[in-house]
């Protein structure tokens, strides 16, 4: 959709924040927190103690990695991110990799990703985090609100358009 309503809608019921305005959704896995979003975490925090919190909340998804935690580190170091700094002192392009970064970490069964963050994921700055993204996905659902043809070349293989009220306009498998 490029409604941005309709995209943060989408994606926070798939999330769980916001109740279906009628039927229900069903989940059987682990949904990932939006990638490259905040996971609830403080910018008060020492990148460490955002790792240390999150990996106790998702304790399994991260036992399950496909990622490394020494891989995960050396990603960080590479963009000057290390652990003894607080989120809040981080550049807005080091905070935009350390969240792809860190939602990227935990395994998840289903990632959720809006349009903007899709984006992200494809540029240049963030280069390194595709060969994660490509592993923690594989054989795992993807859900996107985004409308970029690269992206969905690259990562979709079903689709879903919806009109400006939510109506559904198209579901099914897409072409390149």
């Amino acid at each position: 959709t490029s409604n941005p309503f309709l995209d943060y809608q989408l994606i926070a019921g798939f999330a769980g924040l916001v109740p279906p305005i009628s039927g229900e959704m069903i989940c059987s896995g682990s949904i990932s927190w939006p990638v490259g979003g905040e996971g609830g975490l403080d910018r008060r925090l020492r990148i460490s103690d955002a790792l240390d919190f999150l990996s106790t909340v998702y304790s399994d998804c991260l036992e399950q990695s496909r990622v490394g935690i020494d891989e995960f580190w050396e990603l960080l170091a590479g963009v000057g991110i290390h652990p003894h700094l607080l989120v809040k002192e981080l550049t807005r392009s080091q905070k935009q990799f350390f969240y792809l970064a860190l939602s990227l970490l935990f395994l998840f069964d289903c990632y959720l990703i809006q349009k903007s963050k899709s984006l992200a994921l494809l540029s240049s700055a963030s280069r390194p985090l595709l060969d994660i993204f490509k592993r923690q996905i594989e054989g795992k659902s993807l859900i996107t609100t985004s409308n970029s043809k690269r992206f969905r070349r690259e990562f979709c293989t079903d689709g879903l358009v919806l009109g400006s009220c939510g109506e559904i306009l198209f579901a099914g498998e897409i072409s390149a």
